[in-house]
């Protein structure tokens, strides 16, 4: 009796397996790895917004008034402060700031 040569189901059925688990284990690695970097993404983008408010706060001795959201993207004065209600945003800066009598 010849055999013919070949994979049997039970061995071709093993590799996939086999397959399977590490092509798991690299996703999961993968994606520790891309959300790490979305973490220290959104902690630099933090970073840089505080420094830019604090410097606001210093230069104008109060907040920024939010922009109009009725804008669209792309129109004149889009994410730009609403400067014709400057006059009423009132509010206190967080202490620490230096620019507030509760401070």
């Amino acid at each position: 009796m010849k055999r013919s040569q070949g994979f049997t189901l039970i061995e071709i059925a093993v590799v996939l397996i086999i397959i399977t688990l590490l092509s798991g284990g690299l996703i999961s690695f993968f994606n520790i790895q891309l959300t790490n970097q979305r973490i220290t993404s959104t902690k630099a983008n933090e970073a840089a917004i505080k420094v830019a408010l604090t410097n606001f706060i210093a230069q104008n001795n109060r907040l920024p008034c939010p922009a109009i959201p009725a804008l669209a993207p792309g129109a004149v004065g889009y994410g730009r402060e609403a400067t014709a209600t400057a006059s009423a945003c009132t509010g206190l800066t967080p202490n620490g700031y230096g620019h507030c009598s509760m401070d």
